[in-house]
């Protein structure tokens, strides 16, 4: 018997690896590309939300996609979230509380922060926290649940990778054609 029917056939072996390395390069290729086009169709969002999407190449080549942001599978969707301890506080996104800010919450669920004042009146007497000028500000909403909208069919994470595949299969080809020459 030949060598190469008993033992690992040394062309197989690279060519396992010629394959690795083709997938390697088309993922780095690919990969970025998509991540840019589900960066985009997220529209205006905040920075740590796009740094969420992210890709991955393996040792092996296998190209990975993540968008592992919170609630992002339910972004995708759509659909209805609720608090599991109690209601959902929605922050107002232009006000926050501040330190020794004093909160409460209204009838209504509105969440109101008010800053205990300190000043000194005209006739030099200081004013304290009991007769002080209150004026609170939202700060927040709570909610028992919240409807999310859910993305638009081109701009899911689905349909981006779907975009992208047959041009991933493509650039294995290419790169495997390259490194066989």
């Amino acid at each position: 018997m030949s060598k190469g029917v008993i033992g690992y056939d040394p062309f197989a072996k690279s060519f396992k690896k010629a394959v690795q390395k083709a997938r390697r390069k088309a993922g780095q290729a690919i990969g970025g590309k998509a991540v840019k086009a589900r960066q985009q169709a997220l529209g205006a969002v905040s920075p740590r939300r796009k740094k969420a999407v992210r890709k991955i190449v393996t040792r092996d080549g296998m190209l990975i996609l993540l968008d592992h942001a919170p609630l992002a599978r339910i972004q995708e969707t759509g659909g209805t979230i609720s608090g599991k301890g109690g209601p959902l506080f929605i922050q107002d996104r232009r006000r926050r509380a501040q330190p020794g800010d004093k909160t409460f919450v209204t009838k209504e669920g509105y969440v109101m922060a008010v800053k205990p004042w300190i000043k000194n009146a005209a006739d030099g007497t200081k004013l304290s926290w009991n007769n002080a000028n209150k004026r609170p500000r939202l700060i927040g909403v709570l909610k028992s649940s919240v409807y999310i909208k859910p993305h638009p069919a081109s701009a899911r994470f689905e349909a981006i990778v779907d975009r992208f595949l047959p041009e991933y299969y493509a650039e294995i080809d290419r790169n495997l054609y390259k490194d066989l020459r």
